[in-house]
């Protein structure tokens, strides 16, 4: 602290002067013969050190003056570590975050499973996730882990299944996987499901010029995804912030068309929210972590 090497210096000249001083004494009362030819130099350099101890004095003045005053912050706020700036562990959810994200691997099985990440919004959902990647995922070469917010987007007038392949498939390709065949895949797949639209009206290729029917085009998709020679973890964060019927949808594309193997389902969310909807969703195979007293 400032406030203290400034008071230890103090203690240090004011000494050092004092000894000065008293050797000065000494010598006057017991060799004045000798004393008086080196008085001047002894005087000199009682001066010397006073003045060095008044610059260093308004020196340290200066610095604390400069200094900014600082002060612990009485609340944390509600950004996930990663985004804070801050890798501090403060709530100490490193070890279970460790735990859970070794369970999420399985062993290293190739098993699709959906896992569920219950508790409350604020909680740190976001944060002990992050912890679950800087401890375990990032230091796999062999894993992708992808995140995906479905609440960013305006599920009302834009395709859900065209955002989040598309933004998987992105990740794949950062990752450098190979992804045109999947690519080619998915986008014959929304064609066919969506059609095109011509002077404002709809118009649907199923089964009529398609080469492909909508069930065979799914398992080509899915035999692509099969073919990874990574393990893939994807990330559903903020599920409770969507609408029903988008909720409904989102777990559909889990379950009906990325369920296979290589790739593992982590779903964000708050219990009570979910069961607003005054509904229940039921994944098959699928495990609840429940996050007690924070993220």
């Amino acid at each position: 602290m400032p406030i203290i090497s400034r008071f230890k210096q103090r203690i240090f000249f004011q000494n050092l002067i004092l000894t000065g001083v008293i050797i000065g004494v000494f010598f006057f009362l017991n060799f004045e013969n000798y004393f008086v030819p080196i008085a001047p130099l002894l005087f000199l350099g009682l001066a010397t050190l006073g003045a060095i101890y008044l610059w260093c004095d308004y020196l340290l003045m200066r610095k604390i003056e400069k200094t900014p005053n600082r002060k612990e912050n009485l609340f944390l706020d509600d950004r996930e570590l990663g985004d804070s700036g801050s890798n501090e562990d403060r709530l100490g959810l490193k070890e279970d975050a460790t735990k859970f994200a070794k369970n999420i691997l399985n062993n290293d099985s190739n098993n699709p499973i959906v896992f569920g990440l219950d508790a409350p919004w604020g909680s740190g959902k976001s944060s002990y996730l992050y912890l679950c990647k800087k401890h375990v995922w990032n230091k796999r070469n062999d894993l992708i882990v992808f995140n995906f917010r479905p609440a960013l987007y305006n599920c009302k007038r834009q395709d859900l299944f065209r955002i989040f392949t598309t933004d998987l498939l992105q990740e794949l390709k950062k990752s450098g996987i190979d992804t045109r065949l999947l690519e080619s895949h998915v986008s014959s797949y929304i064609q066919l499901l969506k059609g095109v639209t011509v002077l404002g009206f709809s118009i649907s290729f199923t089964n009529i010029f398609s080469n492909y029917s909508g069930e065979s085009l799914l398992r080509k998709m899915q035999n692509d995804l099969k073919s990874l020679d990574k393990k893939v973890i994807i990330i559903i964060d903020d599920l409770d912030r969507l609408y029903l019927e988008d909720v409904k949808e989102m777990i559909g594309i889990v379950r009906n068309i990325f369920y296979v193997p290589n790739i593992t389902f982590i779903l964000c969310y708050d219990t009570s929210n979910i069961n607003s909807f005054e509904t229940q969703h039921r994944l098959a195979h699928s495990q609840s972590y429940k996050i007690e007293g924070g993220n």
